[in-house]
């Protein structure tokens, strides 16, 4: 299974969830975090590692 993280930016700090989500659980936090008046901006979804640690970008040959 995937797990995924959601990123956002609120009053100038970058926050990003303490849980881990499945994908539709993540996009679902995400949209809710996107309404307007939420404060939040920049909302993303990420994914991560199975122990929750952000994934490594893979480098170009």
């Amino acid at each position: 299974m995937k797990s995924f993280k959601v990123k956002w930016v609120q009053d100038g700090t970058v926050r990003t969830s303490v849980v881990s989500y499945d994908a539709a659980s993540a996009e679902a936090r995400r949209a809710e975090l996107a309404k307007p008046g939420s404060g939040a901006t920049d909302v993303e979804v990420v994914p991560v590692a199975a122990d929750g640690r952000p994934l490594k970008a893979s480098k170009a040959a």
